[in-house]
């Protein structure tokens, strides 16, 4: 049996037909019913044209072989962030096995399950993979808020404890990262997407490029990638070795900069910079440090320690007393 669709966005119907006969019209009885029956009928029958079922707008952030827009659901409105990369760009940056990669990481982290109510799992939460022969589409959820370098822009973290707030968030989901042996590799403000504009923030790790599996007992990964400020020492070494520890570094990093407003290691250049990281050296001696408390300076210290063995892991730092006391401390 050969089955036909017609379909008519003027009247707002479709009509299925078997074998030259007409078997059923649909009516829709408004344009968003209609568009939403239309996408669900190209989707049952195996379409895979990401603009049947989306329609695309605005970029909202670019890379080297990937854009990513704001996309409207047909039928539901509902909105969405689509990452499109060109497998072109991404073949002739020799960018291919990382992009097969991050698609096997998206799909894994699709597999968490998602708690119905409560707070959110503070991992991007990725719907659908649209692989064609020149592009990848990637649907995700929209996280309105931008990202947390847009947020601090608009508004400082005002308390010790909002920023407690946001770390632990941060680093329960680094945790649960680590426990799929995924080690992300790029985590930095502008990878860390907020849900909403206000305090409190509700924030989610995105972006996984960069990001790799380390398998048990090993430390395998010898990659020299990262933001130059948010990269760990260890991944700097000529014949590096590192694992999961270097994503604990850039948690660090994101802390300073919550903390301060100011990077922990900079310099003029990317090389003043790295020699920085290097060394792994830094200060509390600005007038913003007389806001945070004891237990925080310390959390922060266990977090940029240039000794792996003695950096904090994920689950240590959850269970820091920054993190589970009441009572902060503050000397005079």
């Amino acid at each position: 049996m050969g089955w036909d669709v017609s379909f008519s966005e003027h009247l707002l119907t479709i009509k299925l037909s078997a074998d030259g006969k007409l078997v059923m019209t649909l009516q829709a009885s408004t344009y968003n019913e209609y568009n939403l029956w239309l996408g669900r009928l190209f989707k049952a029958c195996g379409a895979r044209d990401l603009e049947y079922f989306y329609e695309l707008k605005e970029i909202l952030g670019e890379g080297a072989f990937a854009i990513v827009k704001l996309a409207i659901e047909r039928g539901t409105e509902e909105q969405c962030a689509v990452k499109v990369i060109d497998k072109n760009k991404a073949e002739k940056l020799n960018s291919k096995e990382s992009l097969n990669r991050e698609l096997d990481i998206m799909i894994k982290l699709c597999s968490i399950p998602r708690p119905r109510g409560g707070r959110p799992i503070p991992i991007i939460e990725m719907r659908e993979i649209y692989d064609l022969s020149d592009r990848v589409y990637i649907v995700m959820e929209y996280m309105q808020g931008g990202t947390l370098e847009d947020a601090m822009m608009r508004m400082a973290l005002r308390t010790e404890r909002q920023v407690r707030t946001t770390m632990s968030e941060i680093v329960a989901a680094v945790e649960k990262l680590h426990s799929m042996k995924i080690v992300h590799r790029d985590l930095k403000l502008k990878n860390i997407l907020c849900t909403n504009a206000n305090f409190p923030l509700e924030v989610k790790i995105a972006d996984f490029g960069l990001s790799n599996y380390v398998r048990d007992g090993s430390v395998a990964l010898k990659s020299h990638v990262g933001s130059p400020h948010y990269v760990a020492p260890e991944v700097l070494k000529k014949d590096c070795k590192y694992g999961p520890e270097v994503d604990l570094w850039s948690c660090g990093v994101v802390l300073h900069l919550m903390f301060t407003g100011r990077y922990p290691f900079d310099g003029g250049t990317i090389k003043e910079i790295l020699e920085c990281v290097a060394r792994g050296d830094f200060k509390m001696d600005s007038p913003a440090w007389k806001l945070v408390s004891e237990e925080g300076k310390e959390f922060l210290r266990k977090l940029l320690t240039v000794d792996i063995r003695q950096r904090m892991t994920a689950s240590d730092a959850l269970n820091h007393c920054w993190m589970t006391s009441d009572r902060l401390t503050r000397r005079p």
